[in-house]
């Protein structure tokens, strides 16, 4: 298994990270590129991710309805990333206030 390097760039002032997969083609993927957004949802933050990815198996992997399919390993995905940002609510600043 290959190691996975990210690019990433944060735009501080648009509240949104860029990524990018550097090595691609060690990963087996042709290429795998997004962003995530985050914007005000009244008391909450809506944060919006989107990728742009291709590789071998990706349409049966997007349409797989069992465990092991995108919807699967998203939802566990962002379940541990909400479970991970509760930990540190308490210790959560307001930094800026997005207008």
């Amino acid at each position: 298994m290959s190691k996975i390097f990210w690019q990433t760039t944060v735009i501080p002032e648009l509240y949104r990270l860029e990524f990018k997969l550097l090595n691609a083609e060690d990963c087996c993927h042709d290429f795998h590129h997004g962003t995530i957004q985050l914007n005000p949802a009244g008391s909450y933050t809506k944060i919006t991710q989107v990728a742009f990815f291709n590789f071998a198996g990706a349409s049966v992997w997007v349409k797989c309805p069992w465990y092991g399919g995108m919807k699967s390993t998203l939802t566990k995905m962002a379940k541990w990333e909400q479970k991970a940002a509760s930990r540190y609510k308490p210790k959560f600043v307001v930094a800026a206030v997005i207008h």
